[in-house]
């Protein structure tokens, strides 16, 4: 028998089903010899059953047909058998997807079309042996498929989005200062903040900052929210501060 997949499956409900009156000790043994049991790909030996339960093999043996042969469980040996049979049909599959693909190599360029909307998309065999794959999961993958072009390089296709790329944001840019706009603001919505002393705190500060923390998509209105609170707590205010910062921009 081939390998088993490393993932076990576990229904709970038949689980409890059959084990509700299992101490935990028992609970422990028995767990621990359905999943060596199915890491081996089939029954246990005499030898490995006591050492895996050890004093609890006794109380344990129901759930098992003992033979000659070892410690079989039936319940393990079909999801065994189950588990084989998906991933022969997923290897069939595969095999399908890459004689589709070679004979589509091997066509000249007036019929590739047709190998395009007849190929067999290859699907990727999961460790899980579970009945049926998700959607979500195959969705993305033929979507991109059908999108991507020969011309298409790597970073073409990892490139995020534009749209996405600003709702992102961005850092706060180098020699970033408010504008005169903004300072007009703030002397009108906050006349007792001095704009140079916060302005310095405000660009010190975000630059300090790392992560997503430090993108923003508006960085005009996150000044404009940084003065505001310093008006509110009543800091930053040092006579004349506004008007330094204004002449600056103005010449004067």
């Amino acid at each position: 028998m081939k390998k088993p997949d490393i993932w076990m499956p576990l229904y709970i409900g038949d689980y409890l089903a059959d084990t509700i009156g299992l101490s935990h000790a028992q609970h422990g043994a028995y767990l621990l010899a359905i999943m060596a049991y199915w890491r081996k790909g089939g029954p246990l030996s005499e030898a490995e059953a006591q050492a895996i339960m050890g004093s609890e093999a006794a109380s344990l043996a129901r759930f098992f047909n003992i033979t000659d042969d070892g410690w079989s469980h039936s319940r393990i040996d079909s999801e065994l058998a189950s588990a084989e049979t998906r991933r022969e049909k997923k290897s069939q599959a595969g095999r399908k997807g890459n004689a589709v693909r070679y004979n589509c190599d091997s066509t000249d360029t007036s019929t590739g079309s047709q190998c395009d909307s007849t190929a067999i998309a290859n699907p990727r065999s999961s460790p899980s042996p579970s009945p049926s794959p998700s959607p979500s999961q195959s969705e993305p993958q033929s979507v991109l498929a059908s999108q991507t072009t020969p011309d298409q390089t790597r970073d073409d296709l990892l490139a995020v989005p534009e749209f996405l790329d600003k709702r992102r944001g961005s850092r706060l840019p180098d020699g970033w200062q408010p504008s005169p706009e903004l300072l007009a603001w703030a002397n009108t919505e906050c006349p007792i903040v001095d704009c140079v002393y916060e302005t310095e705190k405000f660009t010190d500060f975000w630059r300090s900052q790392a992560g997503a923390k430090a993108r923003k998509t508006d960085w005009d209105a996150t000044w404009r929210n940084w003065m505001r609170k310093a008006g509110e707590n009543g800091k930053g205010s040092r006579e004349n501060g506004f008007i330094a910062i204004a002449r600056g921009y103005t010449g004067d």
